[in-house]
């Protein structure tokens, strides 16, 4: 995904939109409590608070499922790819905010990967997050 490539590769690295989204949802104080939490609660309480925050302050609808090896994050009405078309999958802006929205959280990489999209004809966006980090 293009876009996940450009946010990791600039240098020197500068606070990202998802640093300062992170900041005015006020999950900034809360992510020091964070700390605490083992890592899959961390990548959990992380995911599960993007779905909310999308779910209540825009019109995206969002929702999360746990499977043994990854989660999927589905958004079911995609403010990115709305009313377009195209022959694969296109929300490389919504899954470059998860990848840097873990990372916020975590300081870690996870595979985050595009498997669905409303602009391809599926019937929702659905990004597969695996469980294990990126080495």
């Amino acid at each position: 995904m293009a876009a996940i490539d450009a946010l990791q590769s600039r240098q020197p690295r500068t606070p990202s939109l998802a640093w300062e989204i992170g900041a005015l949802s006020g999950f900034g104080a809360v992510a020091l409590g964070f700390q605490a939490l083992p890592l899959n609660a961390k990548v959990k309480m992380g995911l599960l608070a993007m779905v909310t925050i999308f779910s209540t302050l825009s019109d995206q609808l969002t929702d999360l499922e746990e499977h043994d090896d990854h989660y999927a994050y589905i958004i079911r009405r995609c403010p990115v790819c709305m009313g377009r078309h195209s022959d694969a999958p296109l929300c490389e802006m919504a899954g470059a905010m998860l990848d840097e929205g873990l990372r916020w959280l975590t300081q870690i990489r996870y595979s985050v990967i595009e498997t669905r999209c409303h602009a391809a004809g599926d019937d929702e966006c659905r990004f597969v997050i695996a469980k294990t980090p990126l080495k």
